[in-house]
């Protein structure tokens, strides 16, 4: 109960302090990440959340990892679950991005920003839209786009 509460509190306060909250709830961050301002990460399972090394989360995003209807709607076929999250090294969440039960977000992946995360990320991509699809990929060392299916973005 007491981690929900640090990982609640480090839902509204700024970098980097947000982070040492967050570790203190459960959620396991590695070396050289930044989470930005006003980033939701679930509070009912914040051990449910991993994010490796050099990752970084920008502003106002929104990591869940469980659902649980109400009372209200027990009728309701989905019942409640709960899956991780994993964020796997040198990848990049863009702003106001959200993050469903159960992804995983391979290394070397960007996220662009608005971006509803629902599947899978495979390593070296870049991923957009709601629903996400897959717009490009980075090269594994320099990460440099080797191909980007819609010329008339820029980063």
């Amino acid at each position: 109960m007491i981690k929900r509460l640090f990982v609640a509190i480090g839902n509204y306060l700024p970098p980097p302090i947000n982070k040492f909250f967050f570790k203190i709830g459960g959620v396991k961050i590695g070396k050289n990440v930044w989470i930005g301002n006003h980033c939701y990460f679930d509070t009912k399972f914040p051990n449910f959340i991993e994010i490796d090394s050099n990752v970084c989360i920008s502003s106002s995003v929104t990591l869940i990892v469980h659902f649980d209807p109400t009372n209200g709607v027990k009728w309701h076929i989905i019942k409640k679950y709960k899956k991780k999250i994993i964020i796997k090294e040198n990848s990049f969440i863009g702003p106001n991005s959200i993050i469903s039960p159960g992804v995983i977000i391979n290394r070397n992946s960007f996220i662009r920003s608005g971006s509803v995360v629902k599947k899978n990320v495979p390593e070296n991509s870049i991923v957009e839209g709601n629903p996400q699809k897959i717009v490009g990929t980075l090269d594994d060392k320099t990460a440099q786009i080797i191909n980007l299916k819609n010329k008339k973005y820029l980063f």
